[in-house]
Order: C-alpha cells, then sequence, then structure tokens
C-alpha cells in the first residue's frame, strides 16, 4: 500500500482536506488488519448521492445505470464502488469490500426507523469501518426555512440519534462523519460536525478540499452535476478524498512506536452518557430498539401487510425504490401493529410535489383515524417519516418535523395488537415505504429504550452530576444489586447444568449413552437456564455417595421425577477423618416435563407453517415422518390436544423460488391442500416436496422434467409420496403426456427457458381449468441476459396477457434469487375457441363445417408448410398456425473484398507448405490475429506415442505458450497460474488449415473461443464443422464462430465460398 501512500502525497488537490482531527486515529487499527493481509469490510449509509444517482445536466446519465451488484441500478456509479476498486488494488486483497447502503430520499429521520432491525446482520460479523455520509436532504424540514433554529435542532437530533443506535449495536466499530453536502446545506454541515465533534468520531469534511472561497468549493464539490446531485468526475473525486484519509491513517501505522499510545487514548475513549441535543427535541424521534411490528418494502425479511385490498401492490416504481403503491380510490391495505407499555408508531411513506395525493389511516377498536397528505409545495421527492405515540391517556402527539397534534393514538391501549387500515382517498398515486410500532417509549425522557441525559437544562452532566445519582456504578454498585453473577451466583438459580443436572431427567446419563429408540431434545427454557432433555420416561438411578467433608458426607441426586431427577437418596457417609458421617441425600422428586417445544403456527397460507424459536423458519407437515428430500431440518412438534406428535420440514427459501415467493409476501397462493397442480421444471425434487406436503393426501402434483438424471431423483423421490406423479418429458410438446394428466387447478412453472411463457400457456391450454391459476417464475437471465430484469419481467408478462392470461401479482424474489421475479395470473381463454385445421389444397368438407358451426367453433383454413423456415420471415409467418423456432442455415453467402481473399488465399498456402514437408496429403494449419500477422504454424504429427498432434491442435497449444511466456514478465508471481490457465483463449483469432478439422479439433476450437476459421478440403465421415457434424453452429454450446470453405477453381487455384 506503500505505493498509493506516495502517490496520493506527491498530488496537492487534496492539501487543504483536515486530516488532522485527533478522531481521525481510530482508523490506524483498520490500517492493522490490512497490513496482515486480512480482507476488510466497509459498511456505507446515505441518501441518494452516496447511491450514486447523477446531476440531471450530465450527458451521461445512462450509461451508469447499468444493473449494480445488488440489482439498485445506481450503486455502480456511486463513490462507494470507486472507494471499492481502489481498496481492493491497493491492499492487494480482492475480498475486501464496501458495502453501499444507501437509500435514495431517504434522511436521518427516516433511517433510524428500522435502523435496529438493518443492524441484526452485522453483529455475528460486525464491518471494520461504518462510514456515515450526511444526507444532503437530511431531516425533512416540513415547510421550515431552511435556516430556522428549529431545523437546525432536529437535524442534530436525528443525526445523533442515527449515531448512538450505531454504538449500541457495533459499540467497537469506528463511525467516519462524511459531509460531502452541497452549497445550500451549510446547516446541515454544522449539525454533523457538532455530533462528530460530542462524540469523538472521524470527520471528514470534503468540501475543504476546494479552494479557500466558499464558490470555490462549491465549484470543487458540486462539478459538473445538478443542484442535488453531482456528476461522476465528483464522484471519483470523492473516492479519491477518501482514499487520501486512508492513505493518512496508512503513513501513522506505519510510523510504528509513536503511535502505540492510541489505542488507549482515542480508540478506548469512553462513549459520552448524556445527549448533546436538548430532551424536547431528541424525545420526539424516540426509537425502541427491538420494535414490535416491523413492516419494510425494501427488506424482504421485514414482516408483510395481512391484506393488500384493491390495487395495492408491493413493486418498484423507479429502479432501486421499492414500496407498497396504490392509484385507486378507495384501495385498503392492514397492516397488524403490536403496541408495548407505551404505544408508538411510525409511518414512512413518499412526499412528492408532483403526482402524488393522500390516504387515511384507521386503528381497529379504540384507535382514531388520521390523514396522510403526500403532496407538498417543496420541489423533490423524499421519504418521510410521521411519528405518532400516545404521551398519556386521551392525549397522543402526532410529528414529523412539526407538533401537530394527532388524535389517532389517544384511545390506544397499551400492550395491545390492532389493525391498522390504510385507504387511497384518492385516484392518485400513494406509496408506503415503512411501518414500525413498538411501546419502549418512558414519558419525559429522551431514550432510546430507557433514556439518555442531555447537556441542557441540569447542565453538561444532567441533574446528578457526572456519573448520575447514585455514583459511577449506580445504586448498588459495580455489578448491581445481588453483586456480579446476579442474585444467585454466576450459573443461576439451580446452579451450573440446571435444576436436574447437566445432562437432563436421568441422573449422570448422557446422550452418548443413550439405547436404541431413545432420542434427545432441547427443551424451550429460559435463556439463561436452558436444559438437554431426554423424551423417554424412566426411573432414575439412586444417589452417589457424597464428598467427604470433616466426617459428614452429602447425599447426591434423588427423587423419582418422570422427566427429570433421579434415584432416591439414602446414601450415608462414612467419614474417616473425624468422626462418622450421617449425612443423609436429601429426595429430590422431579416434577417438570423434559419436552423440547416446538412452538408451530399456522401461515396464513394454507399448508404452510411457521416455526417459533431462536431463528423462525418456514415449515410444511411432512407427509413422510422420518425422511428428508435433501438434506433439511426436520421439527416435531405435539398436535393441540397432545395426543399425536407431528413432524415438519424446514423450507429454505434458498433453495426454492416458490418459498422464496411466500417468505417475500405474495399475497395470494393458489396451492392448497387438496388442489391438482402441474409442477414444469421439476428437477430433482426440492420444491416438489414441499409442495407435496401443501396439498395433502387428498391433492396431487404432477411434476414434469426434462433431464433424466434428476428425473431419476425425482422419481426416486416419488416412490415415498403416493401424491407426485413424476413425468420425465418435455415441457414444450405437452402432447406426449396429455393422456397422463387431468385437468388442474394450478401450474407453477420453473423451467428457465427464453420462450418460458409460451411453454407455460401452452401447456395450460392443454390441462388448465378456466379461471385456474398460474405461477411463473421468471429467471431474467435465460430470456435476455442483456437487458435489464425489469424489462425482462414486463416483456415476460405482457406475452401471458396476449394469451389469456390476466396477471394479478408480481414480486421479485431478492436476496434469495437473483434477477427473478414471480408472478401469479388468472387463466381465461377466449371462449370461443378457433380451431386451425391443416389443410394443403383440398377444401373442407361441407358436412364438417356444419357439424363445427353447430357448436360454436369458428373455423380457419391454414395451409400447412411443407419445409423448415429459410429465414426469420418465414418462421414469424409459420408460427402463426403453430409455434416453430429458427435455426440459422450452415451455409450462408458471404462478401469478402478482394483484399480479404487474398489475405485467407495466402494463409492457406504457408499452411499446405508446412504439411507438404511431412507428405503429400498431411494436413496443414495457420494462426493469425486480425491484423494477419502469423502466430502459429504446425503440421498433423500423429503417431502411436502422440496420438493427438493434429494440426489444430499443435497450433493451440503453440499460441497457448507464447502467450503464457509473455504474460510471466509481466504479472507478479501470485497471478501466473491464473494467466497460464487462461492463455489457450484466442478470441481475436483466425485459423486457416487445409483440412476440415475433426470433431475433437473442432470442440477444441470451440473452447478456445476462435473468431473464424476457414478450411479447404472436406472431411464427410469425421469432420467437425460442416462433415459428420456442424459444431459451430450448436446453440447448446457457450459459443459459435464463422466457417468458411474454399472451393477448387482449378488445379491451382482455390475460392472462398
Amino acid at each position: 500500500m506503500n505505493k498509493y501512500v506516495y502517490d496520493y502525497n506527491a498530488s496537492d488537490m487534496f492539501k487543504l482536506l483536515n486530516v488532522s482531527n485527533p478522531s481521525n486515529d481510530k482508523l490506524v487499527p483498520l490500517m492493522a488488519k490490512i497490513a496482515a493481509g486480512l480482507s476488510t469490510s466497509i459498511v456505507v449509509y446515505g441518501g441518494s448521492e452516496t447511491a450514486g444517482s447523477l446531476g440531471y445536466q450530465v450527458g451521461f446519465n445512462l450509461r451508469c445505470r447499468a444493473p449494480g451488484r445488488d440489482n439498485f441500478g445506481m450503486f455502480l456509479c456511486g463513490w462507494p464502488e470507486r472507494l471499492q476498486q481502489w481498496l481492493r488494488v491497493a491492499s492487494g486483497n480482492t475480498d475486501s469490500r464496501v458495502e453501499n447502503r444507501a437509500v435514495s430520499g431517504t434522511t436521518s429521520s427516516t433511517f433510524i426507523s428500522g435502523l435496529s432491525m438493518l443492524l441484526q446482520q452485522d453483529l455475528e460479523s460486525p464491518p471494520d469501518l461504518i462510514i456515515l455520509d450526511t444526507l444532503v436532504n437530511d431531516a425533512s424540514m416540513g415547510g421550515s426555512k431552511p435556516f430556522e433554529q428549529d431545523t437546525y435542532e432536529m437535524i442534530k437530533a436525528t443525526f445523533e440519534t442515527f449515531v448512538r443506535i450505531l454504538h449500541i449495536f457495533l459499540p467497537q466499530v469506528p463511525v467516519l462523519i462524511l459531509v460531502t453536502s452541497c452549497g445550500r446545506c451549510g446547516i446541515y454541515a454544522r449539525a454533523h460536525y457538532e455530533v462528530a465533534n460530542y462524540y469523538h468520531m472521524p470527520f471528514v469534511n470534503y468540501p475543504d478540499a476546494g479552494s479557500g472561497s466558499r464558490e470555490g468549493a462549491r465549484n470543487f464539490v458540486w462539478r459538473p452535476g445538478g443542484e442535488n446531485h453531482p456528476g461522476p468526475e465528483t464522484h471519483q473525486l470523492i473516492a479519491d478524498a477518501m482514499a487520501f484519509v486512508l492513505c493518512q491513517a496508512w503513513r501513522k501505522y506505519k510510523a510504528g512506536a509513536s503511535y502505540k499510545h492510541i489505542h488507549n487514548e482515542v480508540v478506548n475513549q469512553p462513549f459520552p452518557l448524556i445527549t448533546l441535543s436538548r430532551p424536547e427535541v431528541i424525545e420526539r424521534y424516540h426509537v425502541c430498539l427491538h420494535p414490535l411490528s416491523f413492516y419494510s418494502a425494501r427488506q424482504n425479511w421485514s414482516m408483510q401487510p395481512q391484506r393488500l385490498g384493491g390495487d395495492w401492490s408491493l413493486y418498484e416504481d423507479r429502479p432501486g425504490k421499492p414500496g407498497w403503491i396504490s392509484l385507486k380510490a378507495g384501495s385498503q391495505m392492514d397492516f397488524e401493529v403490536s403496541f408495548g407499555e407505551q404505544p408508538q408508531i411510525a409511518i414512512t411513506y413518499l412526499r412528492s410535489y408532483d403526482g402524488t395525493g393522500a390516504a387515511e389511516m384507521k386503528l381497529s377498536g379504540p384507535g382514531g383515524r388520521a390523514g396522510l397528505n403526500c403532496k407538498w409545495d417543496l420541489h423533490y421527492s423524499e421519504s418521510y417519516t410521521w411519528w405518532l405515540r400516545r404521551v398519556q391517556d386521551n392525549l397522543a402527539s402526532g410529528f414529523s418535523n412539526t407538533w401537530a397534534s394527532n388524535g389517532m393514538m389517544s384511545n390506544v391501549k397499551p400492550n395491545s395488537t390492532l389493525n391498522l387500515t390504510v385507504t387511497n382517498t384518492g385516484d392518485v398515486k400513494v406509496k408506503l415505504l415503512k411501518a414500525q410500532s413498538d411501546g419502549c417509549y418512558v414519558a419525559h425522557s429522551s431514550s432510546v429504550c430507557g433514556g439518555w441525559s442531555s447537556t441542557d437544562e441540569w447542565g453538561k452532566w444532567g441533574k446528578w452530576g457526572k456519573w448520575g445519582k447514585w455514583g459511577k456504578w449506580g445504586e448498588w454498585g459495580e455489578w448491581g444489586e445481588w453483586g456480579k453473577w446476579g442474585e444467585w451466583g454466576m450459573w443461576g438459580w439451580w446452579g451450573r447444568w440446571g435444576r436436574w443436572g447437566r445432562w437432563g431427567n436421568q441422573w449422570n446419563r448422557r446422550p452418548s449413552k443413550l439405547k436404541a429408540g431413545e432420542t434427545c431434545r432441547r427443551s424451550r427454557q429460559p435463556a439463561y437456564n436452558r436444559l438437554v432433555t431426554l423424551a423417554t420416561t424412566k426411573k432414575g438411578k439412586k444417589g452417589k455417595w457424597g464428598t467427604r467433608i470433616t466426617g459428614k458426607d452429602k447425599g447426591f441426586g434423588g427423587g423419582k421425577g418422570k422427566d427429570f431427577g433421579g434415584g432416591k437418596g439414602k446414601v450415608k457417609g462414612k467419614g474417616k477423618d473425624k468422626g462418622k458421617g450421617k449425612g443423609k441425600g436429601e429426595d429430590g422428586k422431579g416434577k417438570g416435563k423434559g419436552k423440547g417445544q416446538v412452538v408451530i403456527e399456522p401461515h396464513r397460507h394454507e399448508g404452510v407453517f411457521v416455526s417459533k424459536g431462536k431463528d423462525d423458519s418456514l415449515v410444511t407437515r411432512n407427509m413422510v415422518p422420518g425422511e428428508s428430500v435433501y438434506g433439511e431440518k426436520r421439527l416435531v412438534a405435539e398436535s393441540a390436544d397432545n395426543e399425536e406428535k407431528i413432524e415438519y420440514r424446514v423450507w429454505n427459501p434458498f433453495r426454492s423460488k416458490l418459498g422464496a415467493a411466500i417468505v417475500g409476501g405474495i399475497g395470494a397462493m393458489p396451492i392448497k391442500p387438496g388442489s391438482k397442480v402441474l409442477y414444469l421444471g421439476a428437477a430433482s425434487g426440492t420444491t416438489v416436496s414441499h409442495v407435496s406436503d401443501m396439498v395433502g393426501p387428498t391433492g396431487m402434483v404432477y411434476a414434469v422434467e426434462f433431464s433424466h438424471r434428476p428425473g431419476r431423483d425425482l422419481t426416486n423421490m416419488s416412490k415415498r409420496r403416493p401424491n407426485i406423479i413424476p413425468i420425465v418429458e418435455d415441457a414444450r410438446q405437452p402432447q406426449r403426456y396429455r393422456m397422463l394428466i387431468q385437468m388442474v387447478d394450478v401450474i407453477f412453472a420453473d423451467v428457465a427457458q427464453p420462450d418460458q411463457a409460451r411453454i407455460v400457456t401452452h401447456n395450460a391450454s392443454y390441462f388448465l381449468k378456466n379461471n385456474g391459476m398460474i405461477l411463473i417464475s421468471i429467471k431474467a437471465s435465460c430470456v435476455d441476459s442483456t437487458a435489464a430484469p425489469e424489462a425482462v419481467f414486463a416483456s415476460e408478462v405482457d406475452k401471458l396477457r396476449k394469451d389469456g392470461c390476466k396477471p394479478k401479482e408480481q414480486l421479485t424474489l431478492e436476496p434469495y434469487h437473483r434477477d427473478h421475479a414471480l408472478v401469479l395470473a388468472v387463466y381465461r381463454p377466449d371462449k370461443k375457441k378457433k380451431v386451425l385445421l391443416g389443410v394443403s389444397s383440398a377444401d373442407l368438407p361441407q358436412e364438417l363445417l356444419a357439424f363445427l358451426n353447430e357448436r360454436g367453433c369458428s373455423c380457419q383454413r391454414a395451409e400447412v408448410p411443407r419445409h423448415a423456415a429459410m429465414t426469420r420471415a418465414q418462421m414469424a409467418e409459420f408460427s402463426k398456425h403453430w409455434p416453430l423456432t429458427y435455426r440459422r442455415p450452415s451455409v450462408e453467402p458471404l462478401e469478402l473484398s478482394d483484399e480479404m481473399r487474398a489475405a485467407y488465399t495466402a494463409l492457406l498456402q504457408l499452411a499446405a507448405a508446412e504439411g507438404a514437408k511431412r507428405s503429400q496429403d498431411c494436413c496443414g494449419c495457420v494462426v493469425a490475429d486480425r491484423s494477419g500477422r502469423v502466430l502459429a504454424v504446425a503440421a498433423e504429427d500423429v503417431d502411436e506415442d502422440r496420438p493427438l498432434q493434429h494440426a489444430v491442435m499443435a497450433c493451440i497449444d503453440a499460441v497457448a505458450a507464447a502467450r503464457a511466456t509473455a504474460a510471466e514478465a509481466e504479472l507478479p508471481t501470485g497471478k501466473r497460474a491464473r494467466a497460464d490457465e487462461e492463455g489457450y483463449l484466442c478470441q481475436d483469432c483466425e485459423v486457416v488449415t487445409t483440412h476440415e478439422p475433426c470433431v475433437m479439433c473442432a470442440m477444441a476450437l470451440v473452447h478456445s473461443r476462435v473468431r473464424l476459421v476457414a478450411y479447404r478440403e472436406p472431411d464427410p465421415e469425421f469432420g467437425g464443422l460442416g462433415g459428420a457434424l456442424s459444431l459451430h453452429l450448436c446453440s447448446s454450446l457457450n459459443h459459435q464462430f464463422r466457417v468458411l470453405r474454399f472451393k477448387e477453381v482449378s488445379d491451382d487455384t482455390s475460392s472462398l465460398s
């Protein structure tokens, strides 16, 4: 990394950037990890500028909106992506990453609602650094003037809450504050700087890198972009500025001994317990770290609405900006919200100056009503958060950044669960982003679940001094009222191993010693005392001998408990030191039930369940208890009457498109108990097995799979599940299995083919009932890998509409399956179905026409094509009567200039001369680049010791050897192996040979990615490029190339054709 340090020091571009802040030394430990060769992780939070939104004045805006790694099209343009590229090159570690969690149009006020849920994923593997890019539109002004004192206080309070929540979850991770503000955002920068300075956080003010004047700084920061969003040049400058800051930290790390004091003096500085903002301001933005209800359109793992009525739907109206959207008046959406001791709810929705309307919110039962006004006069769009809470009886407050009173929360009872209904009141767009409810707010305190002191009202350290009312360690000392380990000691009330010993209900009985048929499971006990209990109920052994203490032994164990406890203690100690031991073991009678409690709750979709525990999971009831299909976990729970044990199978959404859709919150699920389902693309039966569980013994699943290898696994699995009928056939030809399938209720398709929409509707015409349901999983890259996924999804939906399907719902399957979407549609074919009768010349008999007309059928005469389509125009015409495919003909006319013909002829002569050196009819080969420069020449030299020394193979090997030798001189040692592996690639090469390459050589040419092959003499018996096979035209291979053939004109000349 030293090389890059010196490069940045040599530049004076950032000479005015202030990096002397002592708190910046917190970045030095990160450098130690880089120096050790370890991968690093940096997480960035911010708004639209951080996400990569460009100014509208930038001419190449569209070029930068290519799909990013998280399917958010703007990320590739943002400075975090550019910083990641620099970090990987500078550190030499390609696993280092900069994760961009920016969300466009978002403020600190919006981010802190639900931030605790987002940070849960970082607890097991925390990042090494968090960069907080201060938001241009921070803390919505709500109509206030930009420089009012109230606005400044609100910005400071929300940003401070953001910082404190980060510290609560990730206290050891340094947070770097980066200011990239625009020219009119001075009030924001001042508030952010005060928070950073108060909490001793690294702080970088990017505008300092400009000239000394304010106008010069603006021109430097905001070039050449728009008012709110800078251009790509500025994004690169921000990335360079961040690289400069990291390089300065690297220099301090390399200084060595002079910075050994950093760990104690800087990194371990105490985090302030008292808030900077005034209590009456910061308490407006109270956040509970563990909300009781959390709904988010962006996080698929969050809760989902209980009902989507009218035209409410979850989709992205702009790339990377999902939300629940309604365009029609009267549409209603229901959320189930739970409250605690102090009820509070936060609603995040889109506010804009154009194209937005209003909605009404209503809480069921004692709750009231409130209105959402989604339109304002400010000329920008923003994710706006409205906080409403019940302050005291018959009094409620509702605010965002204004204290507008509201009665919706006034009658909400503590610890209640209500239904929140959101109704669109006009035929204009309403977009909801998040909803969160909790109840851990403490009245009249500025707190995140418990309270923060403030520097105002009671002085810097609060009412009771620096350490609070009871001193530094609280009222009861450093370890609390009961000492360091609590009231009952270090291991809890019943000791280290719990009340009944380490191994559960049988004394000194370990799971490893179980007899055949006995099982061991973990019971649901409190977190401080989790016991491993046995499912058997047997009488325990007698108590062991006690320990000798001054001649009196203490009995050990005892009791006749059915599930816990052991044998009755009757042991008397026999002391040898002093007197006779008379200690008698106490009887311990266990009465607890050591059953592994598994809480299973029904999902809102029939046939699907949810297991509640440490990790909530989606499960289905196992039709074949005791067996797994793909290695999934199995759970056992008791029925409601405790008379039957039921086994469930965990459904992994990462391995199932249907499971991902259910976890993602699909609104309707037509697959239910008793349904008949046609499953296209069944593979080895992973999802089919769960569908089998859902439909139950009264339903039926017809599983169609084309490949024989997974079809064999599917067949073996179906032997133990009588409601699955495996069919190993091509789904594109349903007529082959039409005699095996009756009319079905649902078709689920996961075929991943370019024409998957046509395959589904074609099968629907055979087997699906009218008004039956279709579930189709669309993989965008299989349909068109060059188009944006959103465009592919829209195109496939249009195809479904044209074939008689009415789409009802569309759901993306991120993050479980990238570039996938699941579409739910209703099949409603035309009532008058056209019958296409193929005739060549004879007229249709009049009797048959009359018979069909009587039954309401319209007839159409069609000429059946007598030959395959030779052009794409013919293919389009023929497909009107029957779906056809088009393959490019093996021979196409080719226009070559005289110079090209002369060049190829010269190469052919060189190849013929090389072959003639060995024999008259020996094959010769030449490899050249596009400019005509010869790279390799070889002749066939096959014998018993070298059976693969064909001319083509020898040329490819010679090119690879030459390129590998050249690469070794330029690459470091660690990367030579990769260069050697890729040296055989010949994308820019053309091959000219005297004889047609055999099948083996043709496959080698495909594998080497050659551009063009030309040959003179065909080989109808073994040729691979037009003789026995035409591998260059095989659509199933991952590379195709052009083939030219020299045509003999006379004895001495050849011509290309």
